[in-house]
Formats: C-alpha cells, sequence, structure tokens
C-alpha cells in the first residue's frame, strides 16, 4: 500500500503573487485550478518510473520555530496577544537562542531592497538554543523532576508564568489585592533564588563555563549530526560580485620625472629671496 499526502490551498490570497511561499510548504492548489491540470485524483493508475534503494540515518527532529513556540504559549495560557511576541525577542535579545533558517545560517537582518539579490533566500525561523541558554537549563536543574512548587528547578517551567498570568487576570477582576499578589511573587521568587545560589557548588559553576562556547562554533557542531537541510548551492553566474576597492593613490600631472612640482617651485623660490634679505 501507498500513501500520498497533499497540501490544498483553497484560498490563495497573497500567495498568488508569492508563489513561492506555496513550494515552502509543500502545498499545491485545489483541485480544478488554473495550472493544476495534473492532480492526482482517488483510484488513478500510475506507471512506476524508477525504484531505488537508499540507506540513511535517523535524523534528530527539527528545532522548534517562533509561530510554534507562540502558538505552545497560547496553549498553555502564557502571554496575552500584545505581550508573546516580546517574549520571544527578550530571549533572542538575551542570547538563549538564536534565529536561524532550515540550513543553519543565522537570519540576516533586514536591509534595504535591491541589495542582495544574489543571496540565497532563507526559509524559515527556527530557534535554535545557544550554549548560554541550554547552559542556564541545566544551572536550574531543569530536567529535573519538579514535583514540589518551591523546587528551585520551577524557575524554568512554564507553569510558573501560567500562575503568574492567572494572578494578574483576577487582580484586574477585582478578585485579589494588587499589593498582596505582587509580594507573593517576589517572595517566591527571592526565595527560589536563594535556595538555587546555595545549591551552586564549584562543580556546577565550572561545569558552567565549560559548557560555554561561540555561536558559530555551536551551529558547526550541530552539523556534524544532520540538524539542519543541506545548503543549496548558488550557480557561478547567480554569484555576489565583488566589489573593487577603490585607488586612493594620487594621480600626478604628467607623469613625467623631469617635471617639478609647483610646490617645490615656490619653496625654493621664498628661500632664496629670505637669503638675499640677510645678505643685505
Amino acid at each position: 500500500d501507498f500513501e500520498l499526502e497533499l497540501v490544498t490551498v483553497d484560498s490563495l490570497g497573497f500567495a498568488d503573487a508569492c508563489r513561492w511561499v506555496l513550494r515552502d510548504i509543500g502545498a499545491t492548489t485545489s483541485p480544478g485550478h488554473k495550472g493544476n491540470d495534473d492532480f492526482i485524483q482517488e483510484g488513478q493508475r500510475l506507471q512506476i518510473t524508477k525504484a531505488s534503494i537508499e540507506e540513511r540515518k535517523t535524523r534528530p527532529p527539527r528545532f522548534i520555530q517562533e509561530h510554534e513556540l507562540i502558538r505552545l504559549m497560547d496553549s498553555n495560557r502564557i502571554g496575552t496577544d500584545a505581550s508573546m511576541a516580546v517574549h520571544v525577542s527578550n530571549i533572542v535579545d538575551r542570547g538563549y537562542v538564536m534565529l536561524c533558517d532550515e540550513t543553519g545560517q543565522p537570519i540576516r537582518p533586514p536591509g534595504p531592497p535591491g541589495k542582495r539579490k544574489n543571496l540565497p533566500r532563507q526559509i524559515g525561523r527556527y530557534m535554535i538554543p545557544t550554549p548560554l541558554g541550554s547552559s542556564l537549563l541545566g544551572l536550574f536543574d531543569h530536567d529535573a523532576t519538579a514535583s514540589n512548587v518551591d523546587s528551585p528547578a520551577m524557575l524554568s517551567h512554564p507553569s510558573i508564568r501560567r500562575q503568574m498570568e492567572e494572578e494578574v487576570k483576577e487582580v484586574a477582576i477585582g478578585n485579589i489585592d494588587k499589593d498582596f499578589c505582587l509580594e507573593k511573587n517576589l517572595n517566591w521568587f527571592e526565595d527560589r533564588y536563594a535556595e538555587l545560589e546555595g545549591s551552586l557548588t564549584r562543580e556546577r559553576i565550572g561545569q558552567f563555563g565549560s559548557n560555554l562556547r561561540s555561536t558559530r562554533d555551536y551551529l558547526r557542531y550541530l552539523q556534524r549530526f544532520d540538524t539542519f537541510e543541506p545548503r543549496v548551492a548558488v550557480p557561478k553566474g547567480q554569484q555576489p560580485k565583488k566589489k573593487a576597492r577603490p585607488n586612493y593613490a594620487m594621480k600626478r600631472k604628467g607623469g613625467g620625472q623631469g617635471q617639478k612640482r609647483k610646490g617645490g617651485q615656490g619653496q625654493n623660490q621664498r628661500r632664496n629671496n629670505r637669503a638675499k634679505q640677510n645678505n643685505t
């Protein structure tokens, strides 16, 4: 038995002008749409043109993307529609994660239009944990089973953030006093950080420091495990041209060796005049 999964789009919208969006998500237009006459129908017989056996290794799961993280935050009742994007940008700005495309290349900052025509288009916005972010989770003992709400491991768990969001809603309704809620959460965080500080040993701090490395080296390390999609080579004709370096050498008029500079003649004339004045 063979199975075929297709993603169809009933209404193109802006994708009618940006057809590469359909290719990125592996989608096709609905049956009967213009330019889609070769759509496979149920019960249709297909001719086998090639059969081959390939040996591959299991690839690690893909990293989460920005929109997937926002979806998880929404399902866990973390943040609001106005604050979710701020939470995502905070962890990027603080260096806990880095944004890369599907090939593991860091996302290029936006530039003026027309300046990057020959650069390959980047697909996806994957959030790759940096060595700093992963080391901090290890310092918090994130993988430990935090059955107690007063455990320092809860500092990195989403349940605490969800609880704070629910308490803020209760404050807005008027069921909880604002000052009481604020003091309660501040005391909880102070106690957890005090417990975390007391649990830090030289060995744990040394392990934290040894795990830190540059993001470029970390991306190379991940590429060894076939974590990203292979990069597509840019054809030679489409490679960006290197700009010629400007020549800052001053050019002399005439270029002859026997030609004297005007500035040099003026200096000699002034020296002769001064010598004549001194003699007189």
